[in-house]
């Protein structure tokens, strides 16, 4: 029964931290990435300590940290734009009053940020902190995240800090389940691509057609605008076979000038360092990466790129 007089009593925060679990159990069926389901996840924690905006993060290979979602309250707090929010939370240092209890391991509760020893300038824009409470995220008892909440009007409490830490688990086992999930559905649509591509390569009567086919599947898998598959030439340039049909459509040169510029390409930008370095690349932001070149007069607007090399492999047979 709640104790409807006391609504922090010890009966009513199990209460709560079960409902929540449920909640999230339940809601995070029908989510369909990492981001989507750690939203939700802040969201509770959020409405659970009465913060009014909080973050999950993860440490990445470098052992720097990377936030994963930020509750939709922190983004209409944030007087910085999106592209110079979404670089400030990749690959952070291991530093202030937060990221310090990944490094301790344990939970931590700061009600006066400002006179704190741990205390950094946060960027131009950033919203203020008044209070904040960090709980770090064990895998084998070994730091992978955290859980940061942020202005608790009044500051937090042990209670506080003690209902986040009971939800770490939940929160490390819908993740986990997800990720499972999803890499079982890339699987199943990778296969299904590679079944397509196949067959729908059968009927193909030169290898522009298929190439063609190969970039409407890969466009599909990976809900891509327009791509391109192309060769080095024996003069070591670049000769495009194919630019999928969107390519063509989004471009506003004429198809004669077009043509002329796929041809003969000298290696260079942020797609000639898939070739120079001949391994897969992602630049999320093009016109900003230190390979970009530019591009020609007409050519459509990239906002985002992969690109991935492709290897010919021999087997020579000896007989004796």
């Amino acid at each position: 029964m709640i104790n409807a007089d006391n609504p922090d009593s010890e009966l009513t925060r199990k209460e709560a931290i079960l409902n929540v679990t449920n909640r999230i159990f339940k809601e995070a069926l029908t989510c369909k990435t990492d981001e989507e389901l750690c939203k939700l996840i802040i969201t509770e924690c959020e409405t659970l300590t009465r913060s009014k905006f909080g973050y999950i993060g993860e440490l990445n290979n470098n052992n720097l940290f990377d936030i994963i979602a930020m509750s939709p309250t922190a983004w209409e707090q944030c007087l910085l734009s999106n592209k110079e929010a979404f670089k400030l939370i990749n690959s952070m240092p291991i530093r202030g009053i937060d990221r310090i209890a990944i490094k301790e391991g344990k939970s931590r509760i700061v009600n006066d940020p400002e006179h704190h020893p741990d205390k950094t300038e946060v960027p131009a824009g950033h919203p203020k902190i008044t209070t904040f409470l960090g709980v770090p995220m064990k895998t084998d008892d070994r730091v992978t995240g955290m859980i940061g909440l942020a202005n608790k009007k009044g500051g937090y409490s042990e209670d506080d800090k003690e209902m986040i830490e009971a939800l770490v688990p939940t929160v490390l086992q819908t993740l986990k389940f997800k990720r499972s999930e999803f890499q079982m559905n890339q699987q199943q649509m990778l296969l299904g691509a590679i079944n397509r591509l196949f067959r729908e390569t059968i009927g193909c009567k030169n290898e522009e057609d298929v190439a063609k086919a190969c970039l409407s599947i890969a466009e599909e898998v990976t809900d891509s605008v327009f791509g391109f598959i192309g060769e080095i030439n024996p003069s070591g340039r670049f000769d495009t076979i194919a630019i999928s049909n969107p390519g063509w459509e989004t471009c506003v040169s004429s198809e004669s000038d077009a043509v002329k510029q796929i041809y003969n390409m000298e290696i260079r930008g942020i797609w000639g360092r898939v070739i120079k370095e001949g391994k897969p690349c992602i630049i999320n932001d093009p016109v900003n990466h230190h390979d970009s070149v530019g591009i020609p007069e007409g050519h459509p607007k990239l906002t985002s790129f992969l690109g991935v090399p492709v290897f010919i492999y021999l087997i020579i047979k000896g007989h004796r």
